[in-house]
């Protein structure tokens, strides 16, 4: 694999990734798998968990693409053991499946409010459950990493939903982290800003945020990667219960996507 993601340090790591066949979440699985670690990413969509893993074959890695559901517990729970088996071994889990409906509070209707809390909230806590479950029974010490954002700490774009969502991953990780550090489990999340992505390149942005940027460009998936990795590993070792903002500095400041 070409190494341009940073050094080596999860040699013989497990990592499980949710919504890893695109966007960020393969950026962090390439970025791990780059580290040494084997990964598993799991998605909603077939074609995504196939490409993904294809993508971090071909680039070397140790992977396997499997299908879950984050808002079904048994598709969940079925995964993971599948992971287990394949590679003997769980210590890494990066919630990042996610979804982020653009609407007004005055315009969001339940559908948009139930689907965004069943993928973001849910989704993160059937899955760090169920994981944690396992490594807990086993004695396996590992790290979780939640994907909240810089939506949870001020005001990003039109959704407030999303922002809702996010924010109650930052809370979420910490009481994790209270429970499960005695069992020899970290708990930790990273804030992405504005991040070059299928899914932000379909919105059109473009130049909208590029002011609030500090540091001069979007964010890639792979610092996000990085940013994650760190956490995960022993260089990590003494960090528990942390939200690691990775913005480019767009954090400084009220961030609107409308304001040029």
């Amino acid at each position: 694999m070409t190494e341009d993601l940073g050094v080596r340090g999860l040699d013989g790591k497990v990592a499980i990734i949710t919504g890893g066949g695109q966007g960020i979440g393969l950026g962090v699985a390439q970025v791990l798998a780059a580290r040494g670690a084997s990964v598993a990413v799991l998605d909603v969509s077939e074609e995504h968990a196939a490409s993904g893993e294809r993508t971090l074959r071909e680039g070397g890695a140790r992977a396997v693409g499997m299908v879950a559901d984050v808002r079904d517990r048994e598709s969940v729970s079925a995964a993971v053991s599948q992971v287990v088996d394949r590679f003997g071994r769980l210590g890494i889990v990066v919630n990042n499946a996610g979804v982020s409906i653009l609407t007004s509070f005055l315009d969001a209707d339940d559908e948009a409010w139930n689907s965004s809390l069943s993928v973001n909230l849910t989704g993160t806590f059937l899955t760090a459950q169920v994981a944690a479950k396992l490594m807990v029974a086993h004695g396996w010490p590992g790290s979780i990493v939640n994907i909240s954002s810089i939506a949870a700490f001020g005001y990003t774009a039109q959704h407030p939903i999303y922002a809702a969502t996010k924010a109650a991953i930052v809370a979420l990780t910490r009481d994790m982290a209270y429970e499960l550090g005695p069992e020899g489990i970290r708990v930790n999340s990273v804030a992405p800003g504005p991040t070059a992505t299928p899914m932000t390149a379909s919105r059109n942005w473009g130049t909208r945020f590029d002011r609030a940027l500090r540091l001069r460009r979007w964010g890639t998936p792979a610092d996000v990667g990085r940013a994650v990795a760190f956490l995960a590993s022993d260089e990590a070792s003494f960090i528990t219960g942390q939200t690691l903002r990775v913005s480019g500095g767009a954090d400084l400041r009220t961030l609107d996507p409308g304001d040029n």
